[in-house]
């Protein structure tokens, strides 16, 4: 994992810096630290970094959380546990390459945007719960869909500078660190001090949260496109008029 120094730099840089175009340079960065604030200067940038936190936080309640409460709560032997958690993993096994397909083919942040959606949904389910085989059709399912919330990295270059690509990926992947150190965190208070399964209804609200970014996410490029395109036809405007008074 990376360290929590670099963690707390992250988040130093994207409270202090505002955002500022400008600082986006053709070339490489000069410094860890230039490049920080290049990537973090983008608001869309920062919306995608949030975003991996709370899917690593639906992450994180699989893989720590989950056998617990499968051995203690639905009283499952130490071999059905394993299998359990094969059976969430060979499900992500496979769904990842056809999640993956599917975002080529319909477009990344809807595919990612059900993705979230579909795991707060499904989360939900655990409070049905009341046999071994319904714990392990549910997890399963949420298995597949936690796996369309992890195709986020495959938006890293729709939200960074081209050549920033590097330093996103890296600091995306102390983002995702972030989410699996505070989502265990979270998840044994709400344990503690609520009942087991509501893990699982934090574990949705967490998964909310990310949709709504990736929302924000498509929103903020749509409007990005749409003032691009207006100044485009401003400049063409423009240079109509000026071609016709010379042709005067």
């Amino acid at each position: 994992m990376s360290s929590a120094l670099s963690i707390a730099l992250a988040f130093i840089i994207m409270v202090s810096f505002p955002s500022d175009k400008k600082r986006q340079r053709a070339a490489g960065p000069s410094s860890i630290g230039h490049g920080l604030r290049i990537v973090l200067a983008q608001r869309s940038a920062r919306l995608l970094l949030l975003s991996a936190v709370f899917s690593f936080m639906g992450l994180s309640v699989m893989r720590s959380f989950l056998p617990l409460y499968a051995a203690e709560q639905v009283k499952m032997s130490t071999v059905d546990v394993g299998m359990l958690s094969a059976s969430v993993w060979a499900a992500q096994l496979f769904a990842m390459p056809l999640l993956g397909w599917v975002s080529d083919r319909f477009g990344r942040k809807r595919t990612v945007f059900l993705g979230f959606v579909l795991s707060s949904c499904l989360f939900l389910l655990y409070f049905l719960v009341g046999a071994s085989y319904q714990l392990l059709l549910v997890s399963v399912a949420v298995g597949v869909g936690l796996s369309g919330t992890s195709l986020l990295l495959a938006m890293v270059p729709d939200v960074a500078p081209k050549s920033m690509y590097g330093t996103a990926v890296g600091v995306y992947g102390s983002f995702e660190d972030l989410g699996s150190i505070t989502g265990p965190l979270l998840f044994g208070f709400v344990w503690s001090a609520f009942g087991p399964v509501f893990i699982f209804a934090a574990s949705s609200i967490t998964q909310l949260f990310g949709a709504v970014l990736v929302l924000a996410i498509a929103q903020e490029r749509s409007m990005r496109l749409g003032s691009r395109g207006e100044t485009s036809l401003s400049v063409g405007d423009a240079s109509n008029s000026e071609n016709a008074s010379h042709g005067k």
